[in-house]
Order: structure tokens, then sequence, then C-alpha cells
């Protein structure tokens, strides 16, 4: 690639990280918002802070019923995945109209919010948080435990793969007319956009680094993987790869706005907010 190509790669890359963080904190703010309004709806206290949320009332209380377990620590999971099914029947609705930023933001949205269902449940097992205490108040047995993990697996490789349809018609959009434009431009828009926006996400929760917090990024690879295969053997066809023919330009107001909103959620929630209900 020549200089002046090298400029609009680098600037698609800068824009579409900035997407994959205002989505990631869309899907995580509302994930929390579900979490914390269920609990002070069964009248158990939270403590909200800029990298968790903890809750005031002991396991052991008997405000934790079954309803309660089950119901706090699904709400996020299942608000996300809503949002994901919302954000992916628009981005299928989209897909005929020119790419815009504002569908690249959709196709991220739509991903993490399967992504903390999915991946959360997951990551909840692991790290005996969230849906590990919703399996033990279930007396779900390791096997069952097991069998769920492969299930939801098997489902985010089959979501990752109907998204390679979903990539190359996002990439087509940008006129890129061979596989390697292809591939390129899905690296461009998501492989470094992930890679890159989840550290920017990990690190910035510093000196806190909470473990769900680094396996919810990490169980994005089984989305992204079945669509890197795929475009990594479209790019085997050996056709001259074209340049990128649109002009692109850095987002200033994107970049204004991640600034400010991890300010606001870093800044704002360094002292911890309790969530509580008055006492009557």
């Amino acid at each position: 690639m020549n200089k002046t190509e090298n400029k609009q790669s680098f600037k698609l890359l800068i824009n579409a990280t900035l997407v994959y963080i205002l989505a990631y904190l869309l899907i995580y703010v509302m994930h929390q918002v579900a979490t914390v309004f269920v609990a002070w709806d069964f009248w158990i206290d939270s403590k909200v802070l800029y990298y968790t949320i903890s809750f005031l009332s002991p396991r052991s209380s008997p405000l934790w019923s079954f309803d309660a377990t089950v119901s706090v620590f699904l709400a996020g999971p299942i608000i996300s995945l809503l949002l994901g099914m919302i954000f992916l029947t628009t981005v299928n609705w989209l897909t005929k109209y020119k790419p815009h930023l504002l569908n690249l933001f959709f196709i991220w949205c739509f991903l993490h919010g399967f992504n903390f269902f999915f991946g959360g449940f997951i990551d909840g097992i692991l790290t005996n948080t969230g849906s590990s205490y919703v399996a033990k108040i279930m007396e779900l047995s390791e096997v069952i435990i097991i069998d769920l993990i492969i299930i939801a697996v098997y489902l985010m490789f089959l979501i990752g793969g109907y998204s390679s349809k979903i990539f190359i018609l996002y990439s087509r959009g940008l006129k890129a007319t061979t596989a390697q434009e292809h591939f390129r431009l899905f690296t461009i828009h998501f492989v470094l956009p992930w890679l890159i926006g989840s550290t920017v996400l990990i690190l910035y929760k510093a000196p806190q680094f909470p473990l769900n917090e680094l396996l919810i990024h990490l169980t994005m690879i089984i989305f992204l993987g079945p669509a890197l295969y795929y475009h990594q053997q479209l790019k085997k066809s050996n056709v001259p790869v074209q340049p990128i023919r649109q002009h692109h330009r850095i987002r200033w107001e994107l970049i204004a706005l991640v600034i400010a909103t991890l300010a606001v959620i870093r800044f704002g929630l360094d002292e911890a907010l309790v969530i509580n209900n008055p006492v009557i």
C-alpha cells in the first residue's frame, strides 16, 4: 500500500476502535443497570464502582431467595441478549443501505450483546461469579454445566459464522471487490478494533483488573474466529488488492464522546454509588 492508502486505513482503524469502545460501554452500562435495578426490586442493596458491582447484603441473607438470586444474576445477561437481538435485526435491515459508522456501531452492539449473554455465562462459571450463583442455587450438576458451556460455545460459533455475511456486506459497501481487500477491511474494522479497544478498556480500569472483565473480551474471539477463518480462506485467491476508493477522516466528535463517557464512568463512580431501599 502507498502512503495515502496507509493514512486512509489508519483513519478507518481509529474510527472503528472508537465505535467498538462506545458499543461495549452501551451494553456494559445497560447490563449493570439491569442488575442493580432488579437487586433493588428485591430489597438487596448494592454498591456500584467503575469496575464492578458488589452487593451489601451478604449471600447468607434471607433476601437472597431462589427467585432473587436467579433474577438478579440473569437480569444483565437477558437484557444484553435482548439488545443484541434488536441490534442484529437493525443490522440486517441496514445492510441494504450505504455503510456508515452507525452500521458498524450496531454490528458491534449486537456482538457485544450476545457476548455478554453467552460469553458472560462462561465467564461466570470460570470465575465463580454471576451465572455460577444461578447454577449453584438451581443445583445443576457439573455435567449439565459443561454441556451448557459447550452449547454456548457452539451457538457463539454459529453466530460468528452468520456474522461473516454481515462483515462481507459491510466491506462490499466500502467498495471492496477482492478477497484480499475484504480481509484487509475486516481486519481494520473488526480484528484490530477488538484487540486495541479491549486493551484500552482493560487498562482503563487500572489498578483494578477484574478477571471477568478480561474474559468477556477474550470470549469475543469465538464470534470473530469463524469470520476470520472465512476471510483468511478468501485471501488465498491471489486476486490483486484494490485501493480503498473513499476518502475518510478521523471523527474527532467520536474521540470526544469516548473520552467524556469514560471520564464520567471513571470519576463519577470512583467513589462507590450505594443503591439501597429506603427504610420504611
